[in-house]
């Protein structure tokens, strides 16, 4: 059976619906209650990490957000962008929509950052659909080498 989600006149095909029914599903089957453990994003940016001698900037892709509808936040070495993405219904003229493939509702992104980034130096800028964070890096503070353990 195929899930389909009714979204302003448009079908669209939702397959994270599909899991929550399925997760459902299964839960009744084995008599527990819901498997949800954290909320699911609609859709997932793409996202570009650079590193400098100063700095970590990722660059996120968000076409049709609006800077209002988007949040940065640092925590425990976390950097997380989440935010949404409104489908806007454009009224009159006779444009009626036949498909819309492009995804809407709300997204997060979480990246774990090295030990050497500065949460008290975070800059976020929101332009023409790109969000650019910049994290700068401790002068004096190196992320861990990496390290081969041995298996015993």
């Amino acid at each position: 059976m195929t899930n389909l989600a009714k979204r302003d006149d448009v079908l669209s095909w939702d397959p994270f619906r599909e899991l929550d029914v399925f997760s459902s599903r299964l839960s009744r089957l084995f008599g527990g209650g819901e498997l949800r453990a954290m909320p699911m994003a609609d859709w997932t940016p793409r996202a570009n990490i650079h590193e400098t001698p100063e700095a970590y900037e990722i660059q996120a892709e968000l076409p049709q957000v609006k800077k209002e509808d988007v949040k940065v936040t640092f925590e425990n070495g976390v950097l997380t962008l989440s935010g949404e993405r409104k489908y806007e219904k454009k009224e009159g003229g006779g444009q009626k929509p036949l498909r819309v493939e492009s995804a809407y509702g709300s997204f997060m992104r979480a990246f774990s950052m090295p030990e050497d980034a500065d949460a008290e130096k975070v800059d976020a800028r929101f332009e023409n659909g790109m969000l650019n964070v910049k994290i700068a890096r401790m002068p004096n503070k190196k992320p861990p080498a990496a390290k081969t353990i041995t298996v015993k």
